[in-house]
């Protein structure tokens, strides 16, 4: 079957293969944005419970048969969706695609950044990532979490520093030393 439909591709125009290609990909993100869909309704009604999964991610992985990572990344953006359905609409229109909304996700996953993180911000964001290429719009969340989370991973190296400690212990002529935390 497979073999039938690349010859039958193989015969095509190089001017057909670029229509079909981009009538796939707007179908592919429909097909996406039910499957997110799916998955975000199945979290809510605790569809893993039923086989006695104690995760999402763990049901997605027994059920779609993915490793633990596909699984996860389809749970963040499910949740994305979710909690924002403008990216789904976005994403089932096609105007942007899982990338995009991957970028997305990296901005959930900054504890700090994400209480910044609204339906106006997120709306802001969707425009740059359907006028931008990919790698732009990956600058843009990049400057986002930047102002968001201005001391980024300093602040957990400062929070590392302010909790070290070390003591030193003489003792019948011995001296015990001790550290913890740091940089």
């Amino acid at each position: 079957m497979f073999a039938d439909l690349l010859a039958d591709a193989v015969e095509c125009t190089a001017t057909e293969l670029d229509h079909e290609l981009g009538r796939l990909e707007l179908a592919a993100r429909e097909l996406d944005a039910r499957r997110l869909a799916v998955r975000a309704a199945a979290e809510l009604k605790q569809v893993p419970a039923i086989d006695g999964h104690r995760s999402t991610k763990a049901y997605l992985r027994a059920r779609c048969n993915q490793p633990a990572f596909v699984a996860l990344s389809e749970v963040r953006r499910a949740r994305l969706c979710r909690d924002f359905p403008q990216v789904g609409e976005a994403l089932m229109a096609g105007r942007i695609g899982v990338g995009q909304i991957d970028e997305l996700v990296r901005i959930t996953r900054n504890e700090r950044a994400v209480e910044h993180l609204d339906h106006g911000q997120v709306d802001m964001l969707l425009e740059h990532a359907e006028h931008l290429p990919i790698r732009d719009f990956g600058i843009v969340v990049d400057r986002w979490l930047l102002h968001a989370d201005p001391d980024g991973a300093w602040r957990d190296q400062g929070e590392s520093v302010d909790q070290r400690s070390a003591h030193v212990v003489a003792a019948n002529g011995q001296v015990y030393v001790g550290a913890e935390g740091g940089d």
